[in-house]
C-alpha cells in the first residue's frame, strides 16, 4: 500500500470507522487510527497502540473525553466504556 501523507489523512482521504460499541474496534488492515474524534462524552477502557508507538494512555483519563475532543496518535484498536458512547477513528496507512 502506498504511504499516505498525514496532510492527506487529515482531510479524511483514508476514511474512518465509527466506534460505538463496548467491544474493541480495530482499524483496517495495513492502517491505524491517527485521530479519534469523540462525538459524545466517552471514556476509553482499552487501547492497542500501533507497533513501537508510545501514545497517551487514554484509559487513564478517568473523567473521559467531552464531545468534540480529538486525540491524535497511532492506535490499532480502541474500546469505549459505555453503551451509547460514540467516536470516529480516522485512518492513516502504514
Amino acid at each position: 500500500m502506498a504511504l499516505i501523507q498525514y496532510k492527506d489523512a487529515e482531510l479524511g482521504q483514508c476514511g474512518g470507522r465509527e466506534i460505538t460499541t463496548t467491544s474493541s474496534t480495530t482499524a483496517n488492515a495495513n492502517s491505524f487510527f491517527y485521530a479519534i474524534q469523540f462525538i459524545t462524552t466517552a471514556k476509553v477502557t482499552a487501547q492497542t497502540n500501533y507497533s513501537s508507538t508510545i501514545n497517551p494512555n487514554l484509559p487513564s483519563f478517568t473523567s473521559g473525553f467531552t464531545a468534540g475532543t480529538i486525540v491524535f496518535g497511532r492506535y490499532t484498536a480502541i474500546t469505549l466504556a459505555e453503551a451509547g458512547a460514540a467516536a470516529i477513528g480516522y485512518f492513516a496507512a502504514e
